[in-house]
């Protein structure tokens, strides 16, 4: 579920910029995710245990770094580790290389 999570913020029009990644709290049964605060981002759903996994995972690697939280809320940002990384690089490149197949 990580690679999911690296997967959804790679195909961000901007991934390098992308953040805070937010996390519902309400819902009881899954974490949605959305790119910023602006309610007309993307939006990336899972099962809340999936979520939690993922989570702990890139934040243990440092991948993911909390940057604030409230009731409703927990807000991270992608780190200029993952950032630099090859791994996420390629998932980027993936992505708009898919991209321009479509068009």
């Amino acid at each position: 579920m990580a690679r999911a999570i690296l997967r959804w913020i790679a195909k961000h029009p901007e991934p390098d910029k992308c953040g805070p990644i937010l996390i519902d709290r309400e819902d009881t049964n899954g974490t949605t995710f959305l790119s910023s605060l602006s309610s007309e981002e993307a939006r990336c759903n899972m099962p809340k245990r999936d979520s939690e996994s993922a989570l702990y995972e890139l934040t243990s690697l440092g991948w993911l770094v909390t940057v604030g939280e409230s009731p409703k809320f927990k807000c991270y940002r992608l780190s200029a580790l993952a950032r630099a990384n090859c791994d996420f690089l390629a998932l980027v490149d993936e992505h708009w290389t898919e991209m321009e197949k479509l068009l």
